[in-house]
């Protein structure tokens, strides 16, 4: 059988260019390879280029200390926004878009594109209490106050806290304060009812702050 000529011989053309050198089978080998690199290198940059112009912007990651969220306020996005604060993420800073607009900065709630949104049986609270696994039983008859509101939309009211809670909060979102001045509304707000809620329960006694009961 006739032998297979070695990968990159070239039948000693290549003595001529360079005198002295030893024909070796190789000889033009690193150049090739380097061509193939090359080659490969451009057609992945150029991959790169098109998918960066048809995927557009890569989103920044999530910063887990900022929450979005719509500038109208209800009592749902109220009392949310004060569960995140006080026994979620304590640093936690709001950022509020107006309706309909695309919120593009932190982790996003109580908007229709948001991991935790209303749902046709669960509020945004209950949600945020699911997802962080929140038992303690003041928080467990907030959720309940709040699907009351939220989800037990046109049938009658069932709890008596339902009332007092929609007395309070809804002269206050019409009253077209600032989103920032009702978010620290809501705060002070919860805070209030948590302590008063704590304090008439003994065996769980007088906390410094919400988070000792988490």
């Amino acid at each position: 059988p006739i032998p297979r000529r070695p990968h990159g011989f070239d039948g000693g053309r290549s003595l001529a260019r360079r005198p002295g050198a030893r024909p070796i089978c190789r000889v033009d080998f690193p150049r090739h390879a380097r061509m193939v690199y090359r080659d490969i290198a451009c057609w992945r940059f150029s991959t790169l280029m098109v998918l960066a112009v048809l995927l557009g912007p890569i989103p920044a990651w999530p910063d887990p200390a900022v929450f979005s969220t719509g500038s109208v306020f209800e009592a749902d996005k109220c009392a949310s926004l004060w569960l995140i604060k006080r026994f979620i993420e304590p640093t936690a800073t709001f950022r509020f878009y107006p309706s309909g607009a695309r919120i593009d900065q932190g982790t996003a709630f109580d908007t229709p594109d948001a991991v935790f949104h209303r749902t046709h049986n669960q509020s945004t609270f209950e949600r945020l209490l699911d997802h962080h696994a929140l038992r303690d039983p003041i928080l467990l008859d907030l959720g309940r106050v709040i699907h009351d509101i939220e989800i037990n939309t046109w049938a009658r009211k069932v709890l008596p806290e339902t009332a007092a809670i929609l007395q309070d909060l809804e002269p206050v979102f019409a009253s077209e304060e600032e989103p920032q001045a009702l978010g620290a509304f809501c705060l002070n707000y919860f805070d209030r009812f948590y302590a008063q809620r704590r304090s008439s329960i003994p065996a769980l006694g007088t906390p410094n702050s919400p988070h000792d009961a988490k």
